[in-house]
């Protein structure tokens, strides 16, 4: 083999890969690893699916129905069409802005502990990743921001994965006006939250935010996301570094049907937050578990057992978390999405078994 490509290969065996539980799909497991919406009503989404592949002619390039769901988003947000970039799945976004702007030997800054696709996709565009750990009190590190130097990509998650924290709004728009290069803000969770910024986007030079529709939307399946950013830069994306036709005609299709009825998607987050609470709640009775408040659609809970150990007794039964280990000074960290109650009820009792809680 050519020694060009083993220094290929010896680069990519390098890095962290990004990947899921590792677990088989199965019928039987409450999926609680994923954050995937369980609170969306799956027979109503039968019904979407069902009406939209009855007018569906998959011959052709999907170009009928891009511009009405550009509106049913703008719309949905609050921003201007002119200024939103459709992305199969806000992960794509990820890759798009790494490859447009890391290329050339940036460094990409993270808040950390976050989303690991930062870190990879940037690692991927020859880009140098620095970390910036969050304040013990879950703050940004400001003073660490205000010390960086000009370009690159700042990526910022709020709420944040796996934390569940929502960074203040005022500490987000200080880095934004103190980082002299392009703020990333990955809003995926923020329909679970208090606030969100993405009508600030638009209006300001260096500042793009990431929303998906697989969570408070219910459609992962899709693959659909979409970023937000001043026209000039959301028109750069869309005429030359997006892939021609990046979403499907069924995604299309599914996702206006979706969007056209936000009360599906309304009654599903209120009842993640009603169950947030309380799962919060219920996690914290059980002995030595700490819980961080989230404003997502999970929560981190921290035991007194290895989170990994935890991972598999709970699997043992039935139940899947993702195991995230020991963070910000907190120990044996799982992170759990909040299902509906039933689901829930067995994750207690499963909890309470593992923990060895009477």
């Amino acid at each position: 083999m050519p020694e060009w490509l083993d220094s290929k290969l010896a680069a990519l065996n390098r890095l962290e890969g990004y990947a899921g539980t590792g677990e088989k799909p199965d019928a039987g497991i409450i999926r609680l690893d994923h954050n995937e919406n369980w609170h969306v009503s799956a027979e109503e989404i039968r019904e979407v699916v069902a009406e939209a592949l009855s007018q569906l002619d998959i011959r052709r390039y999907p170009e009928e129905g891009f511009g009405e769901l550009l509106g049913l988003v703008g719309s949905r947000f609050g921003v201007p069409r002119e200024s939103l970039v459709l992305t199969s799945g806000a992960d794509q976004g990820i890759d798009l802005l790494c490859q447009a702007f890391l290329k050339g030997g940036e460094t990409a800054y993270i808040v950390t502990p976050t989303f690991s696709f930062y870190a990879l996709r940037a690692s991927l565009a020859g880009s140098r990743v620095k970390e910036l750990e969050m304040n013990g009190d879950l703050t940004l590190p400001l003073k660490k921001v205000d010390e960086l130097g000009e370009g690159g990509l700042l990526f910022i998650c709020s709420p944040n994965n796996p934390t569940g924290n929502q960074f203040a709004r005022s500490e987000i728009l200080h880095a934004v006006e103190s980082f002299k290069g392009l703020v990333v803000l990955d809003e995926a969770y923020a329909d679970f939250a208090p606030y969100d910024l993405i009508r600030e986007a638009p209006k300001r030079r260096n500042l793009v935010v990431l929303r998906t529709f697989s969570k408070a939307f219910g459609m992962a399946g899709l693959r659909l996301g979409c970023m937000v950013t001043n026209p000039a830069l959301a028109r750069q994306f869309n005429t030359k570094i997006q892939y021609p036709y990046p979403i499907s005609s069924f995604s299309l299709a599914v996702a206006s049907r979706i969007l056209g009825n936000p009360e599906l998607t309304r009654r599903g987050v209120e009842s993640t937050i009603a169950q947030r609470k309380r799962l919060t709640e219920e996690l914290r009775k059980l002995g030595e578990v700490r819980v961080l408040e989230s404003q997502a659609n999970f929560v981190l809970a921290s035991t007194p057992l290895k989170s990994e150990v935890l991972r598999k007794k709970l699997l043992e039964k039935q139940v899947a978390v993702k195991s995230i280990g020991d963070t910000l000074g907190l120990s044996g960290c799982v992170r759990i999405t909040v299902g509906t109650k039933p689901m829930n009820d067995k994750l207690l009792k499963a909890m309470e078994g593992a923990l060895g809680v009477a």
